[in-house]
């Protein structure tokens, strides 16, 4: 169950795929794994995931270089 947040995660989706969240807009309670939200960044057992309060990315890349011209 979400509270208006998209989750994408590059394996499966972090919703009710065989996981139960709770997201209660700043917490995620996670059966399968433990999540500790400190605001901006979750500290998980198994995965890095970034948390912009809007989306968030399991496993996601790094960002590009500040200041790069394309």
């Amino acid at each position: 169950m979400d509270a208006g947040y998209w989750i994408l995660d590059t394996g499966f989706w972090i919703l009710d795929a065989g996981y139960w969240i709770l997201d209660t807009g700043f917490w995620i309670l996670d059966t399968g794994f433990w999540i500790l939200d400190t605001g901006y960044w979750f500290l998980d057992t198994g995965f890095r995931i970034l948390d912009t309060r809007y989306w968030i990315l399991a496993l996601a890349p790094p960002p590009p270089e500040r200041g790069r011209r394309f």
